[in-house]
């Protein structure tokens, strides 16, 4: 089953957007036409959502409560227009792949989530955790605001992964857990990029770079080696 963006008469003024999206039923229902804007919620009841090679934007919540999603290498941007108010992402820890919080307002993971390629925190936006898993494969880019809750944030890439605080100059994860197939997670090269971790560090298969530029890693809890890796630069 389609879901259409354009309409018989094909002009800007003329396309399809929705307040709230909900899918169920059986099969699959795909996005089609062009990238979908979705002004409220999108509810996944059962069945599978589609992306169908193209990115969404949610300005409400994302609630999955028994279907699927099929990211195809896409872009959900989650955008909170509304200040002082958050949004949630229940995704029963079916992955996205490239992720975009954005708005005025706070976006937060309210279970376990995962993310096949890159999160970017976008200028203004505001993205929290709660005390679930967030695993992501790409890369960290937080050019505003993390928090981190009493979440566990799990880096394990196929591939090396870089941490890129810009502008701030550290990080905070409540948990962090460093499970990367390849080499390290990388500090971004840049002078006082830190990361803070107010409970324990994990390591599960590889390291952590901080060398050089005064970068380096705090861990207020413990530093747990569950597998192989390391802090490469200063711990405290």
């Amino acid at each position: 089953q389609d879901i259409p963006r354009d309409c018989a008469r094909n002009a800007d003024w003329a396309r399809l957007n929705y307040y709230n999206l909900k899918i169920a039923g059986s099969g699959t229902k795909q996005l089609i036409d062009r990238d979908h804007l979705i002004y409220n919620n999108v509810l996944i009841e059962s069945a599978t959502l589609d992306a169908n090679n193209f990115d969404m934007e949610v300005q409400g919540d994302w609630l999955n409560t028994g279907g699927s999603f099929t990211h195809s290498n896409r872009t959900v941007t989650f955008n909170n227009t509304s200040a002082s108010t958050t949004t949630t992402i229940t995704s029963m820890n079916v992955a996205f792949n490239d992720v975009d919080i954005d708005g005025t307002g706070s976006v937060q993971f309210n279970d376990n989530m995962t993310i096949d390629d890159d999160l970017t925190i976008l200028t203004g936006g505001t993205f929290m955790g709660d005390n679930d898993t967030l695993t992501i494969a790409g890369t960290w880019d937080d050019n505003s605001t993390f928090t981190p809750g009493t979440s566990t944030v799990m880096f394990n890439g196929t591939t090396n992964q870089t941490i890129d605080t810009s502008p701030n100059d550290s990080e905070t994860f409540y948990n962090m857990i460093v499970n990367n197939s390849a080499t390290y997670v990388l500090i971004l090269n840049s002078a006082n990029r830190n990361i803070l971790i107010q409970n324990d560090l994990e390591f599960q298969n590889g390291n952590i770079y901080a060398r050089t530029n005064n970068r380096y890693v705090s861990v207020g809890g413990s530093v747990l080696r569950t597998g192989t890796g390391h802090v490469d630069g200063p711990l405290r």
